[in-house]
This record gives C-alpha cells, structure tokens and sequence, in this order.
C-alpha cells in the first residue's frame, strides 16, 4: 500500500481535532441560540473542498456573498415574473439566469460567481419564505460564523505544524 494511501497518526489526529472543533463550534453557535448555522459550515465545507488553500478564501466568500445576494433577488423576480410566466417556469428562468451568469462571467470573475455561489443561492431557494427576515443574519453567519471555523482550522493546522516541527528537530538531534 503506497503511504498517501494509509490513514496516518498524523491524518487522524488531525482529522480528530477539525472534528472536535467543528462539533465545539456548533454547540457554541447553539448555545448563543444561532440556529441558523448552514451559512458558516458551507464555507467550512468548500475550504475543505478546496484543498484548505488559503488561496481560495476570497474565492469562498465572494462566492457566498454573491450567492447570498442571487438568493435576496429571487423573491423580487418571482414577485414581477410569476404572474407572467407561472411560478415554476419563472423559477426555472431564474435558476437558468444565475447559472448563466456564473458560467459566463466564470472566465473574468471567477473569485465573485463560482460553484459557491450557486450553493448559496441554491440554499436561498430553499429557504425562500425565510429570506428577506434572514438575509441578514446569513450573512453575518457567513462572515463572521465561517471566520470563526476557519480560524479555528488554520488554528489546528498552525499547531500541528509547529508541534511536526518540533517532532523534527528532536528527530535530527537524536
């Protein structure tokens, strides 16, 4: 079995530790009667998704901001369009024209209108009778809930390093 293909010590306490931090953080967020937590924990999802690379955070957020902002529309157009088209063919064009928008602009804009934000705005939709009373608070829940995680991750992943790093020096010592 080659070596990337095994769960090392390493893998697992890290894994243990991004668990126990990602658990601690919504038992917080309950305990500070936040119930809305999805808006933080898709941004912990698409780090992951992307590799934790640090890189990719603008691309996360823009992302999710955009995606909040497609998802506040929504009820306005569906207010103006359905009476014209039906309800479920103006939601369909609307899907068809934020897709479109993220697929086209994805070449020159691709850090604002991304897989992200189609997520979001996907989980707007979702939510739709709950949007304009909660846009707000997803959107704190973003920034500040998704900070928070991802804090805590780079938190994990800064004392992991440091503790290999001391692991190494001891290692050549010896």
């Amino acid at each position: 079995m080659e070596g990337k293909n095994k769960i090392t010590r390493q893998h697992f306490v890290v894994t243990t530790l991004f668990v126990a931090w990602l658990v601690t953080s919504n038992i917080l967020f309950m305990v500070l009667n936040i119930h809305h937590t999805w808006p933080a924990f898709f941004i912990c999802i698409f780090f992951f998704a992307y590799g934790l690379n640090p890189g990719r955070v603008k691309e996360i957020y823009a992302g999710a901001v955009s995606g909040l902002i497609f998802g506040y529309l929504l009820p306005f157009y569906l207010g103006a369009m359905a009476p014209v088209l039906g309800v479920k063919a103006a939601l369909n064009v609307y899907i068809a024209l934020v897709l479109f928008i993220i697929l086209i602009l994805g070449p020159v804009a691709h850090t604002l209108v991304n897989p992200v934000s189609f997520t979001y705005a996907l989980m707007c939709l979702i939510h739709i009778e709950e949007i304009h009373e909660k846009i707000v608070e997803w959107g704190l829940m973003t920034i500040l809930g998704g900070t928070f995680i991802i804090g805590g991750i780079y938190g994990i992943g800064a004392m992991m390093k440091k503790i290999e790093s001391k692991r190494s020096r001891v290692s050549q010592t010896e």
